[in-house]
């Protein structure tokens, strides 16, 4: 009954995974529960891990129970944000939450699925870029030689840009609110200088600290 259904009344699948109806206020609800039980559990913070509108699917074919613009959109997402940001604060526990690398570019907009940092970014603790190289297919615009392409060829610079944009529309609208990124040590980018570099980057640009992702949970070790 929560699930996001298509113009001829189907269930949508993005990524294998039903998706959810963000317009509907259960969905905030439910949201909101777990994130108060995860505190009074003993987690100090909880990370909404990709918190967005599908985009595998064409938005035509899609039937919302809303409008399906970026500001509606981002809209949503930051009503679900703020409402688990509310009992996660209440319990003494922060709120994080993943958002694409692109995404800290002003000129890409919310991506298509809702992530308008100057309107989802009020209702944060902590932002966390997914600032891995290997989704930069389409390179920098930021002063880098050849607009940082091949971008794992530049991951100190992809990393240091990603959070330095990030942060500086976040002073717009909240100022207290930390940056600390994901970064890649999957394939291509295992190796520890790889990482290494990547992790000194977002450090320099502003961040506090990084989180290292590997889909296999295998690790490099950084520091003897």
């Amino acid at each position: 009954d929560l699930g996001l259904k298509d113009k001829w009344g189907g269930q949508i699948v993005a990524s294998r995974e039903l998706a959810v109806d963000l317009y509907l206020p259960e969905i905030a609800e439910f949201q909101a529960a777990i994130g108060a039980r995860a505190v009074d559990v003993g987690f100090h913070e909880v990370q909404l891990d990709y918190i967005r509108f599908p985009d595998s699917i064409s938005p035509r074919y899609v039937n919302h129970r809303g409008e399906n613009t970026p500001e509606s959109r981002s809209a949503t997402v930051a009503a679900v944000l703020a409402a688990v940001k509310g009992a996660v604060n209440e319990r003494g526990g922060v709120l994080a939450m993943d958002c694409f690398g692109y995404t800290a570019w002003k000129q890409n907009g919310d991506q298509g699925i809702g992530q308008l940092l100057e309107i989802v970014g009020p209702y944060v603790d902590v932002l966390s870029p997914m600032a891995y190289p290997s989704t930069y297919g389409a390179g920098l615009q930021e002063p880098c030689p050849g607009g940082c392409k091949p971008a794992t060829k530049y991951p100190y610079k992809i990393v240091y840009w990603t959070v330095y944009r990030a942060l500086e529309r976040l002073a717009v609208v909240n100022p207290g609110a930390i940056v600390r990124p994901w970064v890649q040590a999957y394939t291509p980018l295992v190796k520890n200088a790889d990482v290494a570099k990547q992790i000194l980057a977002a450090n320099e640009a502003g961040a506090l600290g990084a989180m290292c992702w590997n889909d296999y949970g295998i690790y490099p070790r950084l520091y003897p």
